[in-house]
């Protein structure tokens, strides 16, 4: 791997690399021999080998929620402020969180900001909840409690992992997806309903976020917005959602670029939309979501993305 990292910008060396690391990723894979642990160095070797890949995969967008259906995906290290599900779709999956630690399982609860990397290659559905999802106060403080992942495989019966696994024959039915994830929530957190509720004032201040987006947080006005002062909205909306406004709303600008990226428009026309100065920038944060560039979206046969909240 040293004659990779040292010498990427000579073509055929960079050639005989990729050539080398698919082997070794087909090698792993069939349990011949592992790889290591990718660096920073290593990330994009792996794009170049097709390491970050999800071959005719689905995205639907709901205002509290992200569906994200594959027949078969790899990605490398990302993090996200949502609560993920995971469910293979026709057989296990692996999570990685680190060098040593691989979690595998049918359904796996993964809690927000966790570092991972996914392997799925029998196929995945990826629910993922927004902070302000009612189910998401009552996930983070009784189900994770300061775990990273949980697996889940034992709470749902075969008949509904079926049901789950459908949205592959018809992914952009947002009806049925819907109704879908609700059944799957339902199942997994019976309980959820008990929780007390998002008190209303940031419930407004975080519905306000995503309404306008701004470029920058300004405290002082979304105290006002919300009746509190600056430090105690701060101390209420990090109680309630789970992070502070200015992260959640970096996230809401990164669930804007998904949407925006994927109805053809420029990286340098969505950064500036979206509130980045410098593309660059966006693209790397971007990546640290999702763990795929934005280009990634521009392809239509590689991935297909439906805003159900504008139906």
């Amino acid at each position: 791997m040293a004659c990779c990292r040292h010498h990427t910008a000579t073509r055929g060396i960079e050639c005989h690399c990729r050539g080398r690391l698919i082997r070794e990723i087909r090698n792993e894979r069939e349990g011949l021999s592992p790889i290591p642990w990718p660096t920073k160095n290593d990330i994009v070797l792996f794009e170049l080998a097709g390491w970050r890949r999800a071959v005719n995969s689905y995205a639907t967008l709901w205002g509290d929620r992200i569906i994200w259906i594959s027949p078969k995906m790899s990605s490398g290290p990302s993090a996200r402020p949502t609560v993920t599900i995971l469910v293979g779709l026709r057989g296990t999956l692996s999570v990685r969180l680190s060098r040593d630690l691989v979690v595998n399982g049918r359904i796996l609860l993964l809690a927000p900001d966790t570092v991972r990397s996914l392997d799925a290659p029998h196929g995945c559905y990826s629910l993922n909840l927004d902070p302000i999802h009612r189910f998401c106060r009552r996930i983070r403080a009784d189900v994770l409690q300061s775990s990273p992942v949980v697996d889940l495989s034992s709470s749902v019966s075969p008949s509904l992992l079926d049901i789950i696994s459908s949205p592959v024959e018809a992914p952009l039915d947002c009806e049925r997806n819907y109704r879908q994830s609700e059944l799957l929530l339902n199942t997994l957190f019976p309980d959820a309903f008990g929780v007390a509720p998002i008190d209303p004032r940031i419930d407004m201040v975080a519905t306000w976020l995503r309404t306008h987006t701004p470029r920058q947080i300004d405290a002082s006005f979304l105290g006002k917005l919300g009746g509190f002062s600056a430090g105690r909205l701060t101390h209420v909306f990090t109680r309630d959602l789970g992070l502070s406004p200015r992260r959640y709303l970096l996230w809401v600008k990164m669930r804007l670029a998904l949407e925006l990226l994927s109805q053809d428009r420029s990286l340098t026309d969505v950064a500036y939309t979206i509130g980045f100065s410098n593309p660059s920038h966006m693209s790397r944060v971007f990546k640290s979501y999702f763990a795929l560039k934005p280009s990634f979206l521009s392809n239509g046969d590689l991935v297909q993305l439906h805003n159900c909240a504008t139906q």
